[in-house]
């Protein structure tokens, strides 16, 4: 009894077996991620096998050792009493899974995979578990997309492999670096061939940065059912919402309360940056790119391409029956080459099994490819912040190295000088020849505004390099001051100095880059080099009273108004007005001055008091101060803030009669308070991200054509 079914209580063995195959295949370029599959035509009188449940269990055994585990998905019923089964591994339920993904900023492999694979059984390989992940990844939903195609991107971000255990078991682990058994020339069929693909000059890998900082957009409006989720085609922060709640959310999606309104949220800004590797040298170009992958980051970029590129220097496919011993797909084999009657290392692509006394395997073999071992390429883990100019030593063995450098921060741009106040208007009457009072009124002075604030200086210039050799150990960096800030009322701020790094007689600078709205660190998310802010604009000036009354009933109480508030710095108060009479012919009443306009950090001055027949003067506007200097490395300086306006003038009144004549001044108007300097850029620093390589781990031990060697016995040695 070497084959035998067993599926929903019942079991096929032998002769009730008419044919089965097995599919089994492993995406050795980590972007593809196939489903292991099994058909079955068996033979049963009972018509109970079409009424199935979907993704019942389903196991073959062959010789009484289970070999394949999965979940039924359909019965064919091809003749009275033949049906075919149809069933997949584990990784075709995910091809019916959601998977909300998001933004990933260091999760651990293992939180990302156990999310996406959610209830099934699921092993991880301790060296794979604790590598951190980048990135974002989409909202996928069946039929358009799956949890699989989110695990595609994880496995191709870490280098890792998928295989399903024979316990159905899903396991997340290398692929073997040495051979793992033999295929020699008395297990291969005599129907071999050998494929060769076209040689790639290079490979192209797009490495994805996200930060935050992107302009704002309408995701919804409209009626919302409790419940309803909304989706993003990008990725999104700062999710708000206006009319119903948001019950739930992520990046990539947002679940609402019932209601009617709005959803806002800001668009992360997306960087990206190519990674490439040559291949082949002297052949046409033929470039293999990757870019959507968006898993790959500064962090694992490098190693990505590295991958990508090992894989493709192998042009060679070996394609035969063999005699299935206990192979997978993903393991290395000493393989007998059927026409160049040589052994040597092969990785197993694919093997399609026909079941019969014996199995027999249709195989697709890469012929020379070892992948590489998580020890053998390096991912930026290691992270350095230089924010003082100094030696850097970096630990032994690091050959390759990313550097961000950041120039110093221009320099904020001066506050703007607050406005003059307007000067009170004049007055003056002659009486006529009878005891008539003719009145005359002076209008005050309105207040000046307050000057505008200086904006921001801009950040220092971001550039990153990749820097290579075969030993990159001490880095001399020079961190680049931070510019000054712009004279007061409105200078400009001068630029920042350069960074520079120099490494084995190479000097790279920052000025090679350009300024942007800043970078931010990939593992500390703390964005550097960005634009600083605007200062604070000065505030209005007060408007000067203008008296009212009649000769026979003035009012003396004329102050003037108080000038506008700056934060917590107050305006000057408005000046009194005041009474001037000579006899009973003549009289006049003046206002007050307003009061100057404050500023930050600073209180505007007192409107003057009016003084026998002139209005009293405008306050000063309170000058504006400089901004402390930036700090935040790389940053812009803070604008400086816009000086108080000046206040307005007091107006005047005046009376007379009997040919009497009488003539008032209206206050002067305040002068507006100067703006303050703009403040300094802070100094630049340096970001390093660099790996530091492992030591490999035990494995069979092999010559240098690759066989490995057996002990008497014909066994491998392990060390």
């Amino acid at each position: 009894m070497p084959n035998k079914i067993v599926c929903g209580g019942k079991t096929f063995i032998d002769d009730h077996i008419q044919s089965l195959q097995l599919h089994l295949a492993s995406g050795l370029r980590f972007s593809q991620l196939e489903a292991d599959t099994i058909t079955a035509t068996v033979k049963s009188g009972d018509r109970a096998i079409t009424r199935f449940l979907r993704n019942t269990p389903i196991y073959y055994y062959y010789r009484e050792e289970e070999r394949f585990r999965g979940y039924l998905q359909s019965v064919d019923r091809i003749g009275p009493n033949t049906y075919t089964l149809s069933a997949t591994s584990a990784i075709g339920l995910l091809m019916e899974r959601a998977h909300a993904g998001g933004i990933y900023t260091g999760q651990t492999a293992e939180t990302v995979i156990r999310q996406i694979v959610g209830s099934l059984p699921l092993v991880i390989k301790n060296s794979i578990q604790d590598q951190k992940l980048y990135g974002w990844l989409p909202y996928t939903k069946p039929p358009d997309s799956s949890a699989r195609d989110n695990l595609v991107q994880v496995l191709f971000a870490l280098g890792a492999g998928l295989k399903t255990g024979l316990d159905g078991v899903l396991q997340v682990v290398p692929l073997w670096g040495t051979p793992s058994g033999v295929i020699d020339w008395d297990h291969i069929e005599e129907n071999a061939k050998v494929q060769y693909r076209g040689a790639v000059s290079s490979v192209a890998v797009t490495e994805h940065h996200y930060m935050v900082g992107g302009d704002e957009e309408t995701l919804f409006e409209g009626d919302a059912l409790n419940g309803d989720i909304i989706t993003f085609s990008e990725p999104m922060y700062n999710l708000t919402a206006t009319g119903f709640r948001i019950l739930e959310s992520n990046a990539n999606y947002a679940k609402l309360s019932a209601g009617s309104g709005m959803l806002k949220g800001n668009k992360y800004i997306h960087n990206t940056r190519q990674i490439t590797r040559t291949v082949t040298t002297g052949v046409p170009e033929n470039v293999q790119s990757v870019e959507g992958s968006t898993l790959v980051s500064l962090v694992n970029s490098a190693a990505v391409a590295d991958r990508l590129a090992d894989y493709y220097k192998h042009t060679e496919t070996i394609e035969c029956g063999v005699v299935l011993g206990r192979q997978s797909p993903g393991d290395v084999l000493d393989f007998y080459h059927p026409y160049d009657k040589t052994n040597g290392p092969a990785c197993v692509e694919s093997l399609d099994i026909t079941v019969s006394g014996i199995l027999m395997a249709d195989v697709k073999a890469l012929v020379g490819y070892i992948p590489k071992q998580v020890e053998q390429t390096v991912t930026y883990d290691q992270h350095q912040l230089i924010t003082s100019s100094r030696t850097v030593t970096l630990p032994d063995g690091v050959t390759s190295v990313r550097a961000v450098l950041i120039g110093g921060g221009t320099g904020g741009t001066g506050g703007a000088k607050g406005s003059n106040g307007t000067a009170g208007a004049n007055s003056s009457n002659t009486g006529g020849g009878s005891w008539e009072i003719k009145p005359s009124t002076g209008q005050a002075g309105r207040g000046g505004s307050g000057g505008g604030a200086g904006s921001g200086g801009v950040g220092g210039k971001v550039a990153t390099f990749e820097i290579t050799g075969e030993s990159i150990k001490t880095l001399t960096i020079t961190i680049g001051s931070g510019g000054a800030g712009g004279a007061a009322n409105g200078g400009g701020g001068s630029a920042g100095r350069a960074t520079t790094l120099k490494v084995n007689g190479v000097t790279y600078s920052s000025d090679s880059g350009s300024s942007t709205s800043g970078y931010q660190d990939l593992v500390t998310g703390i964005i550097y080099g960005n634009k600083g802010g605007s200062g604070l604009s000065g505030a209005r000036g007060g408007d000067g009273s203008t008296p009212w009354g009649t000769p026979d009933n003035y009012q003396t109480e004329f102050q003037g108004s108080s000038g506008s508030s700056a934060g917590s710095n107050r305006g000057g108060a408005g000046g009194y007005g005041g009474y001037y009479g000579s006899g009973v012919n003549v009289a006049a009443c003046c206002g007050g001055g307003g009061g100057g306009g404050a500023a930050y950090n600073a209180a505007g001055l007192s409107g003057g008091a009016a003084g026998g027949r002139t209005g009293g003067t405008g306050g000063t506007g309170a000058a504006g101060t400089k901004p402390t200097a930036a700090t935040h490395p790389g940053r812009g300086g803070t604008g400086g803030n816009g000086g108080g306006g000046g206040g307005g003038g007091g107006g005047t009144y005046c009376a007379a009669s009997h040919s009497a004549s009488i003539s008032t001044t209206g206050g002067g108007a305040g002068t507006g308070g100067n703006g303050g300097q703009g403040g300094n850029g802070a100094p630049g620093c340096v970001i390093l991200y660099y790996g530091v390589p492992q030591k490999v781990k035990a494995g069979s031990p092999t010559d240098k054509n690759y066989r490995f060697f057996l002990d008497k016995f014909g066994r491998l040695l392990v060390v």
